[in-house]
């Protein structure tokens, strides 16, 4: 199978995020906030406060995650280099941390990169997470057994939550929605947090799985001591202890689901393209036909888009958007400014927030946001924004 083709598979039959639906106890300690959303309004001052463009010496194509650092740097992993660099305030490259290979701090690729408190998370893709402290310095690596396991945060005490994908109910030639068991896992237990609802699938004959591209999908963020999550399918999101109790529920007002359009289709099919720029034009429009021959689409993308946990520990919400099916192009860039919801840790709508057109949000902090964007040459920029809190 070639390369094209592979990374096509990949989006077409791998399996993301998970929703909600515990047993009658958590149901039962529900406090749901029908508040209105607050009317107060954020944004972000017109000119970055920090922007890192890339040169010859420091290439961090594909960004699969960056953090800000204490004093104002900038963290960045890219998924065609198999390290993790660093640079200060003013945009300058300090250090660039690890290399390919399969030793300690040593990565086969980088798939994710988040940080989880004080302490930087590659997630490698030979199934392995490798974590160094916010000056890079290594700490050490644990290995993910499950091909299904997921990764969706750390909380404060060390603990990692995944998610496991449950498929073995969906009947051949029948679609359905998948579930997800979130577990909380340390070096010594696994506890199940409860099963979720998760995207659109169908069982081809011979057992394959089908995921209905830009369907909804459920949304999970990991806070120090609770975890955040919500399907996308309707307009709530709640969050929940450490142990899986809900601790609350929110609803969003005038949240209504985003239809699937003929555009976001064909930018599907065009970001093959995009990422094999070089390849035979010619084996391009074969993998194309051959992809328009398999790809079922979903009718709406659902009512929000990603759960962000910012750095101040409270919840960013953002737009519906067709990125976690994009694979090809990991940070699609929104032709037109986008608008975030933000709650505090409690579930209080706090403010409002509205970010620029052709930035892409990778990181919240307080008093920051950072991202990416594209130069006129299409070579990705690295963003920090200050902002403004009217």
């Amino acid at each position: 199978m070639s390369v094209v083709r592979w990374i096509l598979v990949k989006a077409i039959f791998a399996s993301f995020g998970v929703g909600y639906s515990l047993d009658a106890n958590a149901q039962a300690s529900v406090r749901a906030q029908t508040r209105s959303s607050t009317g107060r309004e954020w944004a972000v001052e017109p000119k970055p406060r920090l922007r890192i463009e890339m040169n010859a010496d420091h290439d961090f194509s594909a960004v699969m995650g960056l953090s800000v650092l204490p004093g104002g740097g900038v963290v960045i992993a890219s998924a065609l280099r198999n390290n993790i660099q660093f640079f200060d305030a003013k945009g300058l490259h300090v250090q660039s941390v690890g290399r390919k290979g399969q030793g300690p701090g040593e990565f086969e690729g980088v798939d994710d990169f988040r940080r989880f408190g004080d302490t930087l998370s590659v997630i490698d893709m030979r199934r392995a997470i490798h974590r160094f402290t916010l000056d890079g310095r290594y700490v050490g690596s644990v290995r993910v057994t499950a091909t299904t396991e997921r990764l969706h945060g750390f909380f404060s005490n060390g603990a990692r939550l995944v998610g496991i994908q449950r498929t073995e109910s969906i009947r051949e030639g029948r679609w359905q929605q998948a579930t997800e068991d979130l577990m909380r896992i340390n070096e010594r237990s696994r506890v199940s947090l409860g099963t979720f609802p998760t995207q659109e699938l169908t069982r081809l004959p011979g057992g394959q799985l089908k995921g209905h591209v830009y369907s909804p999908r459920n949304r999970v963020a990991v806070l120090q001591k609770q975890f955040c999550a919500g399907y996308a399918g309707v307009p709530t999101f709640s969050c929940f202890d450490a142990s899986g109790r809900r601790l609350w529920t929110r609803s969003l007002d005038n949240a209504l689901p985003v239809a699937v359009t003929k555009a976001d289709q064909e930018a599907y099919f065009n970001d093959i393209y995009t990422v094999n720029v070089g390849s035979p034009r010619s084996m391009l429009d074969d993998q194309v036909r051959w992809a328009r021959s398999r790809v079922t689409f979903a009718k709406v993308l659902g009512v929000y888009g990603p759960i962000l946990a910012a750095r101040d520990n409270a919840v960013w919400i953002g737009p519906p958007s067709t990125d976690d099916w994009r694979r090809t192009n990991p940070n699609p860039l929104p032709e037109t400014a986008t608008r975030w919801r933000v709650y505090s840790a409690g579930g209080v709508a706090i403010a409002n927030v509205t970010l620029p057109s052709r930035f892409y949000l990778l990181e919240a902090g307080a008093d920051y946001v950072a991202g990416v964007t594209k130069d006129d040459d299409d070579l990705e920029v690295v963003l920090v924004y200050s902002l403004r809190k009217k």
